[in-house]
C-alpha cells in the first residue's frame, strides 16, 4: 500500500526545508533530519501552522490546495497581514463562482474531541471560512463543522471543536472560500489540537517511563533521548536447511511454558517462494535447537521443524480454560482452494506444535503482517493488523500501511480494528531528506510493560515504486507509547530507530522486523528481531537471519541533559502508597539527579541527597523535609533536577 494522507504535527521551520522549502526571502537551506519536538510541547497537530514556508511556487508547505478559477490565489504573503510568525496565507477568491481549498490532514482518533483554530483578516469581499472534516479508511467525510467570520480588516480567531465519529480514521482543517464568495482573506496560526486524555494521578506499583509526555507538567534544558539496543555481535538462528533460504521473526518467543526455557515461533521461506512456520527451543535463549517434529511433509520427508503453512505470531496462555487452545496464533491466510477469504485466521494449540484452525472465516478482516500479544492484566489479547485504507495523497497508489489494533477476550471475538499509529508529516520529511519519498507503517507489534502499552511500529522509507508497485526501502522499528486502556490515542514524541540497522554490509543493514513478546530481566529487556541484508524491493542474494538485541531495563528512551546547565523536568501532580522513590538513571562523572517534593500549593517539603552513577535501582534518600512515606495518598509533585545525566524511569514503592 503506497502513499497516503499524513497524521501531522508540529514542525519546526528548520524541519520543513529538509525539502529546500524556504521562508521567503531567504535562499535554500541544505536538508537535514528533523529535530525532536522538546518535551511537553502544546500538541498542535499541524504541520507549517502559520504558514511560514512555501515551495517554490510560494504555496504553503504540509497543506493541498486546489481552486477552480484561473485567477484565484493561494499564497503565503511577505506583506504585512500576518497575525504572528514570517508569513501568512493569502486567499484570493476571483469570483463568486470558484472554489478555493487549503486542506491539512492529520491522523485522529473516533471518540476524540478536536478543536480546529485560525485567525482570520478580510481585505475586501467576504472571508473566507474554517472547516474541521473527518474521514474514514474509505476517504468519506463522515463528520463537519464550520464557522464563517463576519468580515473584519482587523484579526480575529475562528474556532471549530467536534467529537470524531467512530470509524473516523483522518481530521482536515479546511480553509474554504466557495460559491458566492468573493474578496481577499489572510489566515494566520491554525492549530488542531486533540482533547486532552483523561488523566489519573495515582502511580500504582509500576514504573514510570520517559516515552510520553503524560506525567510531563513541564521541562526545562533536557531533551528526551532514544537509546539504540544493543545488538548480539552473530545471528542466533542463520538459514540453515533445506526448506530454509531465509529466517525471521514474523513471529513469538515464549518463556514460562512447560518444556523447553525459550520456545521460537519464526517464519521462513525457501526458493519456491513458500512461507513456512517453523519452531525452535533454548536453554539460554541463545543457542537455538531445531527439532524434527514429523508435523509437515517437505520434499517427502517429515525430519524438520515445519509446523505449517504462512507465518504467524504466538501466545502461551497460561490461564486457558481449555488446554487445547493453551497456545493461540494469529496468522494472514489469502483467499485460495481452501480459504473462500482473505485474512486473519485463528489457530489453537495444547503444544505450540500440533494446530488446529478455528472454523473457516478469518476472525479480522484484510491481511498481510499481523502481531498478537497477551494482555494479561486486563485477560485479553491485542492485535495489531493492517487494513485497506484509501489513500488521498499526491503520491501514486490507492493504499496506505499503517497499524490498526483490535482486541479480543477469547481470541476468536475481536474488536473492529481501529487505525492507531501511521507515517506522518515528520516522517515523511525525514524520508525524503534521505533521498525517499515518504514513511509508512509496516507492522507494529505491541508489548504492555509497566502499565503501559509500548509498541515498535516498523517504519518503511519508500524510496521507489518497487516490485508490483508494492515499494522500496528500508525497513526500521521507532517506539511509540499509549496508556488508553482502549488502545485508542498513540505517542512518538522522539523518532530515532530503537533498533537500528545494521552497518552496511552487514547481515541486518536494511530491513528489520522486531519478535511480538519482549524478554525482561531484573536488568534487562531484550527482544528477537528478523534482520535482511536488502530492502522491501528484494534483491539478488537476499537472505534473513534471526538475531537478539538488549536494552538496560527501561532503556528504551530517557530525558537526558548534557551537563553544562542543569535541567529541571516537573510533573503533573501524583499521588502514591509506597514509602521510598527508586530512579533508574545513569549519570555521567561530575553530574547528578536530585528530587524536590513539591505540595499541591508548589511549596518545596522534601529535598532528596544528589543521586550518582549508573543505578539501575536507587534508591532516594533525603536531606531535608518531610518522610516521603507521610505523603502517601497526597497529590505532590516531584521536580528532578538533571545534570549530566540521563533519567529512565522513577517509582514508589
Amino acid at each position: 500500500m503506497l502513499p497516503r494522507v499524513k497524521r501531522s504535527i508540529a514542525l519546526s521551520v528548520a524541519g520543513l526545508v529538509a525539502l529546500a522549502l524556504v521562508p521567503l526571502g531567504s535562499s535554500p537551506a541544505a536538508g537535514g533530519p528533523l529535530p525532536d519536538p522538546a518535551v511537553a510541547v502544546d500538541g498542535n497537530l499541524l504541520a507549517n501552522p502559520s504558514f511560514d514556508v512555501g515551495d517554490q511556487a510560494l504555496h504553503p508547505v504540509g497543506w493541498t490546495m486546489t481552486k477552480s478559477g484561473a485567477n484565484d490565489a493561494i499564497l503565503i504573503s511577505t506583506e504585512a497581514n500576518r497575525h504572528g510568525g514570517w508569513e501568512a496565507l493569502r486567499v484570493t477568491d476571483a469570483t463568486q463562482a470558484d472554489n478555493i481549498y487549503v486542506r491539512h490532514y492529520v491522523g485522529a482518533y473516533g471518540g476524540v474531541s478536536y478543536t480546529a483554530k485560525a485567525w482570520f483578516k478580510g481585505a475586501s469581499g467576504t472571508e473566507a471560512s474554517l472547516y474541521l472534516e473527518f474521514y474514514d479508511a474509505a476517504n468519506a467525510r463522515i463528520g463537519v463543522s464550520q464557522t464563517t467570520p463576519a468580515f473584519s480588516t482587523s484579526w480575529q480567531q475562528a474556532t471549530v471543536t467536534l467529537t470524531a465519529p467512530v470509524g473516523t480514521v483522518h481530521a482536515a482543517v479546511l480553509i474554504y472560500s466557495g460559491t458566492n464568495v468573493q474578496g481577499v482573506t489572510y489566515v494566520d496560526d491554525a492549530s488542531l489540537v486533540a482533547a486532552a486524555p483523561a488523566y489519573s494521578a495515582a502511580l500504582g506499583t509500576t514504573r514510570e517511563l520517559f516515552t510520553d509526555d503524560y506525567r510531563i507538567e513541564s521541562a526545562v534544558n533536557v531533551g528526551r533521548k532514544v537509546h539504540p539496543a544493543v545488538k548480539r555481535a552473530t545471528p542466533v538462528i542463520v538459514p540453515d536447511q533445506p526448506w530454509e533460504s531465509s529466517d525471521y521473526i514474523y513471529g513469538s518467543v515464549v518463556t514460562g511454558s512447560p518444556g523447553a526455557a525459550y520456545k521460537m515461533w519464526y517464519t521462513c521461506y525457501n526458493a519456491t517462494l513458500a512461507y513456512l512456520l517453523c519452531y525452535a527451543t533454548s536453554t539460554d535463549g541463545v543457542t537455538w535447537t531445531k527439532p524434527n517434529l514429523g508435523k509437515y511433509t517437505f520434499e517427502g520427508s517429515t525430519a524438520n521443524n515445519i509446523v505449517g503453512d504462512k507465518g504467524g505470531t504466538v501466545i502461551y496462555d497460561a490461564a486457558a480454560t481449555d488446554p487445547a487452545r493453551r497456545y493461540k496464533m494469529l496468522t494472514y491466510i489469502a483467499a485460495d482452494a481452501t480459504h473462500a477469504t482473505m485474512g486473519y485466521y485463528a489457530f489453537f494449540s495444547p503444544d505450540g506444535i500440533t494446530w488446529t484452525q478455528f472454523g473457516t472465516a478469518p476472525v479480522l478482516p484484510y491481511g498481510d503482517v499481523s502481531n498478537v500479544s497477551l494482555d494479561a492484566a486486563r485477560n485479553r489479547f491485542i492485535a495489531t493488523t493492517k487494513q485497506r485504507t484509501v489513500d488521498i495523497s499526491a503520491s501514486p497508489g490507492t493504499n496506505d500501511r499503517m497499524a490498526w489494533v483490535s482486541t479480543s477476550s477469547d481470541f476468536v471475538t475481536w474488536s473492529a480494528p481501529r487505525m492507531a499509529v501511521e507515517g506522518d508529516y515528520r516522517d515523511d520529511e525525514a524520508a525524503r531528506g534521505a533521498g525517499g519519498l515518504e514513511s509508512q507503517v509496516y507492522g507494529m507489534p505491541v508489548y504492555p510493560y509497566e502499565g503501559v502499552y509500548l509498541a515498535m511500529p516498523w517504519m518503511f522509507t519508500i524510496v521507489d515504486s518497487g516490485a508490483n508497485n508494492a515499494g522500496s526501502g528500508p525497513i526500521v522499528p521507532q517506539l511509540a507509547t499509549s496508556r488508553d486502556q482502549d488502545l485508542l490515542r498513540w505517542s512518538r514524541p522522539a523518532r530515532d530507530p530503537v533498533l537500528p540497522l545494521g552497518d552496511p554490509g552487514a547481515w541486518d543493514d536494511s530491513m528489520i522486523f522486531t519478535s511480538s513478546t519482549l524478554q525482561t530481566t531484573a536488568s534487562t529487556v531484550s527482544v528477537y528481531y528478523g534482520g535482511f541484508n536488502v530492502d522491501h524491493g528484494g534483491g539478488p542474494g537476499q537472505t534473513a537471519k534471526i538475531g537478539l538485541a538488549t536494552w538496560r531495563r527501561d532503556g528504551f528512551v530517557s530525558l537526558r541533559n548534557a551537563g553544562d546547565e542543569p535541567g529541571t523536568v516537573t510533573t503533573k501532580p501524583v499521588s502514591f502508597t509506597g514509602s521510598a522513590l527508586h530512579l533508574n538513571t545513569a549519570v555521567m562523572s561530575g553530574g547528578l539527579v536530585k528530587v524536590e517534593v513539591l505540595n499541591s500549593s508548589g511549596t518545596v517539603v522534601a529535598t532528596a541527597n544528589p543521586v550518582t552513577g549508573d543505578q539501575l535501582d536507587a534508591t532516594v534518600t533525603w536531606a531535608s523535609g518531610v518522610p516521603l512515606s507521610s505523603l502517601a495518598g497526597q497529590q505532590v509533585r516531584f521536580r528532578f533536577t538533571v545534570d549530566g545525566a540521563d533519567l529512565y524511569s522513577y517509582w514508589v514503592a
